[in-house]
């Protein structure tokens, strides 16, 4: 008798949480589903990533210029006609978690002309290495203050070696 109050009770559960959880689990991972698929990726050291989103243009590279104690260190540019009040690029391992690591970026040009007018924004930063796998694979997550810039069609990504 005990055995049998005791599958009943847990059929009962199992109902139950089906019930709540079933179309979440049957509906996620349908093939197809547009929300599911990889976003494609634009390797932005090898070249410029250029989209448009909302109206305004967006350019954005990178580029190594020497290694630091404790990674690359390397250049950012972003050229934009949207007007951001800060911009932002956090620093996101994608091969591997290693934190997040906010870059500001300050209107001008490397050479420390006036760029806010041409909508010029750049910042200089190491990218940091892990010491288990020298090859690393970042994403640059694109942010104005606080709140993430959308409408990019791809990831920016780059690879950066801790094997100097």
């Amino acid at each position: 008798m005990l055995y049998r109050a005791i599958a009943v009770v847990a059929l009962i559960v199992g109902l139950l949480a089906f019930a709540v959880l079933g179309p979440r689990w049957l509906t996620s991972d349908k093939p197809g589903d547009p929300s599911m698929a990889p976003m494609a990726e634009c390797r932005v050291i090898q070249g410029p990533c250029e989209w448009q989103s909302d109206g305004a243009r967006w350019s954005v590279r990178l580029a190594r210029i020497g290694t630091a104690g404790e990674g690359e260190r390397l250049r950012l540019e972003v050229v934009t006609d949207a007007r951001p009040q800060r911009l932002l690029a956090v620093l996101r391992g994608e091969s591997m978690y290693l934190g997040e690591y906010p870059v500001a970026l300050k209107p001008g040009s490397a050479d420390g002309q006036s760029g806010a007018a041409e909508g010029r924004w750049t910042a200089t930063f190491v990218a940091p290495f892990c010491t288990i796998e020298p090859d690393m694979t970042w994403r640059l997550d694109l942010q104005d203050g606080t709140e993430a810039l959308t409408g990019a069609p791809f990831k920016l990504v780059f690879a950066a070696s801790g094997e100097h």
